[in-house]
């Protein structure tokens, strides 16, 4: 039994952030039953697809929080009604709260602006977020605010 987004994964998680991450309406985006999406997701990710979803959420979450200025922020746009309940999940996911992975990842950042200061280039550092910036003048801007 072939799934309605066939093997594009990435179909599937833009629709699953589409649908709000909820079953209900991920079965209606691709014209099915939610029992028949719950079949196809047990028969080939061997979870529901309220674990998938919860999962997606999460990773999300993960992604956002290094630029969002808050929590509640993350939370709001990715539809936890509860921030309590958002943070408990975060937790047991991913081992720390979101708000210490907001402020580890300024931290880590911070560090490498302040080497860009220094007048060294980023082309040593090996953060992720440091890589992602193409240029020094885009390290400039952050640094000074904007």
């Amino acid at each position: 039994m072939e799934a309605p987004w066939g093997e594009d994964w990435g179909q599937l998680r833009s629709a699953a952030l589409a649908c709000g991450f909820k079953a209900s309406a991920l079965a209606r985006h691709f014209g099915i039953s939610p029992r028949q999406l719950d079949r196809h997701f047990r028969a080939g990710l061997r979870v529901s697809p309220q674990r998938w979803l919860k999962e997606q959420r999460l990773q999300a979450a993960q992604q956002l929080l290094p630029s969002a200025s808050s929590v509640k922020e993350v939370a709001y746009v990715l539809g936890f009604r509860q921030i309590s309940q958002f943070c408990r999940d975060y937790r047991l996911r991913f081992g720390m709260s979101p708000s210490a992975q907001i402020r580890s990842v300024r931290v880590r950042w911070e560090s490498c602006t302040v080497s860009y200061r220094g007048g060294s280039s980023l082309s040593h550092c090996t953060e992720a977020r440091c890589r992602v910036v193409s240029a020094p003048i885009a390290c400039r801007a952050r640094a000074s605010g904007g």
